[in-house]
C-alpha cells in the first residue's frame, strides 16, 4: 500500500459529494507544504444535461425547491505535505459552509440540529457588532478529525484500516455536513418567518 492515499480517496469523495466551482493551490515558501483550496456548492445544485438524440443541448433549470441552498457556499482548505515521490500526506482539512440569512428566530431549531448532528459538524452563530442587524451562521465539518484519530496513512499501509473503511469514515463526515446545509435551509430559507 503507498503512502497518500488518504489524500486519493478523500479527493474523489469530495468531487463524487460537492459541485467543485472553483479551485487553487498554493505552495508554501517557506516550507514544503501545498494547500488546495477549493469553493464549492451543495451536490443537489450539480447543472444537468439536457441530451436528445445522444447529443447535448445545454443544462436543465435548477428546480426552485433547490436554488435556496445557494444560500450556503462551501469552503474547503486541504493542507498536505508531498514526498519525493509525489505522494501527497494529509496534514489538514477544513470544510465549511457560510450563511448570512437571518437565523435569530431560529435558533432553537438550529440548536436542535447542532445536536443532532455533534458528531460530524459545528454551527457558530455570529452577529455582527458594527452592522446592527446583520449575522451568520458558519457551519463546520469536523472531518479533520479523522486525521487527528490516529496514524491512518500507517494504519492503511499495515493492513489495520482498509480502503473502504477508510471511505465510509469520510462519507460519513461529508453526508453529514450536506445533510445538515438541506435541513437549515428547510429552517431558514423555506420556513415561514417568524
Amino acid at each position: 500500500m503507498m503512502l497518500g492515499m488518504i489524500y486519493t480517496i478523500l479527493t474523489k469523495l469530495l468531487k463524487l459529494h460537492l459541485f467543485i466551482v472553483l479551485s487553487e493551490k498554493f505552495k508554501s515558501e517557506s516550507s514544503e507544504l501545498f494547500v488546495e483550496r477549493y469553493v464549492a456548492k451543495h451536490h443537489l445544485l450539480r447543472p444537468e444535461f439536457i441530451v436528445v438524440n445522444d447529443q447535448v443541448h445545454g443544462f436543465k433549470k435548477t428546480s426552485e425547491a433547490l436554488k435556496s441552498l445557494e444560500e450556503f457556499p462551501i469552503y474547503l482548505e486541504i493542507e498536505y505535505s508531498q514526498t519525493e515521490d509525489q505522494e501527497k500526506l494529509i496534514e489538514n482539512i477544513d470544510l465549511y459552509a457560510e450563511s448570512h440569512s437571518k437565523s435569530s428566530g431560529k435558533l432553537t431549531d438550529i440548536g436542535y440540529l447542532a445536536n443532532l448532528y455533534s458528531k460530524t459538524v459545528s454551527i457558530e452563530h455570529i452577529y455582527h457588532l458594527n452592522i446592527p442587524g446583520e449575522e451568520s451562521l458558519i457551519i463546520y465539518s469536523k472531518i479533520n478529525d479523522i486525521l487527528t484519530e490516529g496514524y491512518l496513512e500507517e494504519d492503511l499501509k499495515e493492513g489495520l484500516v482498509s480502503e473502504t473503511e477508510i471511505s465510509l469514515m469520510v462519507e460519513v463526515y461529508l453526508l453529514g455536513f450536506l445533510n445538515i446545509l438541506k435541513r437549515l435551509d428547510e429552517i431558514l430559507v423555506k420556513s415561514p418567518k417568524v
